[in-house]
């Protein structure tokens, strides 16, 4: 639990009397307060009824969109005197404002205000900053390339639930919880950092806890129009989602969906599917399943629907794609020792594609209940992974890499072993993770391949990855679409 202590700075006294002179005569007095934020790993979070402070004149913004579109450019001060926001709320309404906008992370949970004693109303507030003003265009550019990147993982085929899942499983891809704890497995707040908690840490270099997680879902999906609250929890000290999908809330806990999420790596293109859309009774169970408890949003979201406490991801351990509409999933067999690569339209007809043989491994873990009773389960992750690349699927499993086009299956490269990661990079090539060392990446070099299996004539020495046109011929025409990613 981290709060910033800051001194009172004298500029701040000669920014109040610049703004507003009356502080001089007696008019206005000064103030300070904290807000709770939980990109400052604060999961306490205060939540009042949420006070509607309007616009104070029809068709203007409220004091909120006010406030949040002053704050986008870091400015030294911001006029709230037209909305009678009183001193007693002051501070909520702060942390709500930078809460509810995860794109204003460069933000502090201190302020100093000026406000009127006659209406007990505030007047100015002066924002701190938690990184120097200098740096924090620099930073949003970094904010804003990483939302489109993740962006560009959904088109206009897909329904809300479709993008939901997209953007889950783009994130716990590639997340990297970071290691908060000492060689005895306890918190160490050193290890810990601001960074880790906010949306901004995932754009920047995939590290986050919870908190990050949830505020990226959050920010993400509410760029897509598909409604999406964090959810914390003081007790738990965890942050999770609620988003709203056809009429009805549901939770999402992308932190927990993440299979390395407390081992301080990652293992691209694992993902688990246990906690997406579920209802408050799902999360609230204890069978082979976290339990959550003490949750709160800033608006009710009451996630009573059940209908997808029993879903077809629910056992799927690899990344779901959506393409032309369509959903494409590995599902692992009753024994898992097989995955079916499965296309399933949006009123859900399903059909199998291909069928590969892998290997699975067995996780154990356990978590403490609101009674403090610790329970333990196992869960598997069947190794076989999906990625999507140059309009095509590719699939590790049995210690292979196929390309797949249409009903043809090509051998891209053989290992030893069974392999625990496959994913695409922006550079337009595959990488993988070894079963020995499964935070070792390894990379498939897509120019190195083409120079190597250059051939006019099919079928000899034919290797799928660098036949981008999917002509059965790897030339000249591939050429062109394989470079532009490394230009």
């Amino acid at each position: 639990m981290k709060r910033r202590s800051l001194a009172i700075l004298m500029s701040f006294i000669v920014v109040a009397l610049l703004l507003c002179p009356v502080i001089a005569f007696g008019y206005v007095k000064e103030g300070e307060a904290e807000a709770t934020l939980l990109q400052e790993g604060e999961y306490d979070l205060v939540y009042e009824t949420k006070k509607d402070y309007s616009a104070p004149v029809r068709g203007t913004m409220s004091a909120e969109d006010n406030v949040y579109n002053q704050l986008l450019s870091a400015p030294s001060s911001v006029n709230v005197s037209n909305y009678n926001i009183s001193v007693d709320d002051i501070s909520a309404f702060w942390g709500n404002v930078i809460n509810d906008h995860p794109d204003l992370f460069f933000l502090s949970s201190t302020i100093y205000f000026t406000y009127y004693p006659s209406t007990n109303t505030v007047a100015y507030v002066t924002p701190f900053y938690a990184i120097d003003t200098s740096e924090i265009a620099a930073a949003q550019e970094i904010f804003y390339e990483g939302r489109d990147r993740a962006l560009e993982e959904v088109d206009g085929s897909m329904n809300d639930l479709q993008k939901a899942i997209v953007i889950h499983d783009y994130i716990c891809n590639l997340a990297n919880y970071p290691s908060v704890y000492d060689e005895n497995g306890n918190y160490d707040d050193d290890l810990d950092k601001d960074i880790y908690h906010s949306a901004y840490g995932f754009f920047y270099d995939q590290t986050v806890v919870c908190a990050g997680y949830s505020l990226a879902y959050s920010y993400l999906m509410n760029e897509l129009d598909v409604p999406c609250e964090y959810v914390a929890s003081d007790d738990m000290q965890h942050a999770w989602n609620n988003i709203y999908i056809d009429g009805n809330w549901y939770n999402a806990d992308l932190t927990y969906d993440d299979f390395d999420h407390d081992n301080g790596a990652t293992t691209y293109g694992s993902v688990r599917h246990d906690y997406f859309i579920k209802s408050d009774s799902h999360f609230a169970s204890a069978s082979d399943f976290a339990i959550h408890f003490g949750g709160i949003t800033t608006d009710s979201c009451p996630a009573n629907d059940t209908t997808y406490d029993s879903a077809f991801w629910d056992d799927v351990t690899s990344r779901v794609f959506v393409v032309d509409g369509k959903y494409y999933y590995l599902k692992p067999s009753q024994n898992h020792f097989s995955v079916t690569l499965k296309e399933r339209n949006q009123s859900g007809t399903e059909s199998s594609l291909f069928v590969f043989n892998t290997m699975y491994l067995t996780y154990s873990s356990g978590y403490y209940d609101a009674n403090g009773t610790y329970h333990s389960y196992s869960y598997y992750d069947s190794l076989g992974r999906l990625a999507y690349l140059d309009g095509k699927f590719y699939v590790a499993a049995d210690a292979h890499i196929y390309s797949l086009v249409g009903s043809k299956r090509y051998t891209i490269e053989t290992f030893d072993d069974d392999l625990t990661g496959l994913s695409a990079n922006d550079d337009g090539n595959l990488f993988y993770h070894d079963y020995d060392n499964d935070f070792t990446l390894h990379e498939l070099d897509k120019l190195q391949y083409f120079k190597d299996h250059l051939t006019m004539q099919k079928g000899v020495n034919y290797n799928n990855f660098p036949d981008i046109n999917n002509d059965d011929v790897i030339n000249g025409k591939d050429y062109a679409p394989i470079i532009k990613p490394l230009q």
